[in-house]
């Protein structure tokens, strides 16, 4: 039975590839030349789910929407956890070395994190919803 495109399917599709051609090179700038640390390996472990799902869909269109509703899951859990350690503490930009990005302080970091959050659930929400597609023409 050949498999379809909806509009769903390329809306996931499309919001994936632009976040790993905006996110991805960004936070690997920002993390340069500390690429071994664990915040950055975090980071690449959801952009490696993400970049596989995107290869999924190219290769076998089966299971992709399922891995990529798993890196959106990480990397959404991982901008909570690192939004909630810099506000549990009195956010102080001179604690984070080298940073490449300017101070923003408390209201930024939440702002920054509620729009990377709320990125990662839409990514979620096309993901689940293509699943459910899926599943009513079966």
């Amino acid at each position: 039975m050949p498999v379809y495109r909806t509009r769903t399917e390329s809306a996931l599709v499309i919001f994936t590839v632009a976040v790993l051609v905006i996110y991805a090179p960004l936070e690997t700038w920002i993390s340069f030349p500390r690429l071994l640390s664990l915040y950055y390996l975090v980071d690449a472990i959801g952009l490696a789910l993400l970049l596989a799902g995107v290869v999924m869909w190219r290769r076998t269109r089966i299971t992709y929407a399922a891995v990529l509703a798993a890196g959106y899951g990480w990397l959404g859990a991982n901008f909570w956890r690192g939004m909630a350690l810099r506000l549990a503490q009195a956010y102080d930009a001179r604690e984070w070395p080298e940073q490449k990005i300017v101070e923003v302080g408390s209201t930024g970091v939440a702002v920054g994190g509620a729009v990377l959050i709320g990125l990662c659930a839409v990514g979620v929400i096309l993901a689940i919803a293509v699943t459910a597609q899926r599943d009513r023409q079966r």
